[in-house]
C-alpha cells in the first residue's frame, strides 16, 4: 500500500502526455497486488501491473518508467516480472496494448489486431483504437 502514491503519479505523468491510459488512485489502491514496481534509491521510478482476465489471458497494464530512468532496462524488467507471474499462474496469453511497440517486439511479443485480443478486455476503459497496438506473447 505504500507504494500507491509513487504508482499514481507515475501513471498520472504519462497519462498527461498522452502516453497511457489514466488509472485513479483508488483503482490502483483496489488493484494494487497487479503491480510490480522498480526503486531506485528507495524511490518508486517504474511500475507495471499484471491483470488476470482469467486462464487464458492477462494484460499488462499501466507500464510507466521515469523520464530520467528511461533506456535503462527497468520497463523490459518490469515486462519480463509480468510475464513470469503469468506463466507461474498458468495463465496461457500475455496481452499488452501499447502505444510504443519497440518494446514489446524485442521481449518476443508479437503484433495482433485488436480483434484478437479478448473481448473482456475492453470492458473497463476506452481504447483508442487508431493509436494502439495490440501485442501478444
Amino acid at each position: 500500500m505504500k507504494d500507491v502514491e509513487a504508482i499514481h503519479d507515475l501513471v498520472l505523468g504519462h497519462a498527461r502526455k498522452g502516453l497511457m491510459l489514466y488509472r485513479p488512485r483508488d483503482e490502483i489502491e483496489y488493484h494494487i497486488r497487479d503491480y510490480f514496481v522498480c526503486r531506485r534509491g528507495g524511490r518508486v521510478v517504474g511500475c507495471a501491473g499484471l491483470r488476470v482476465w482469467n486462464r487464458g489471458a492477462s494484460e499488462i497494464y499501466a507500464l510507466a518508467v521515469e523520464q530520467n530512468h528511461a533506456g535503462k532496462g527497468i520497463g523490459k524488467s518490469l515486462v519480463r516480472a509480468c510475464v513470469n507471474e503469468a506463466r507461474r499462474l498458468g495463465v496461457r496469453k500475455v496481452f499488452a496494448l501499447t502505444f510504443r511497440k519497440e518494446m514489446f517486439l524485442k521481449l518476443g511479443f508479437k503484433k495482433v489486431t485488436l480483434r484478437e485480443i479478448p473481448r473482456i478486455m475492453f470492458t473497463e476503459k476506452t481504447v483508442d483504437v487508431d493509436k494502439a497496438y495490440g501485442m501478444r506473447l
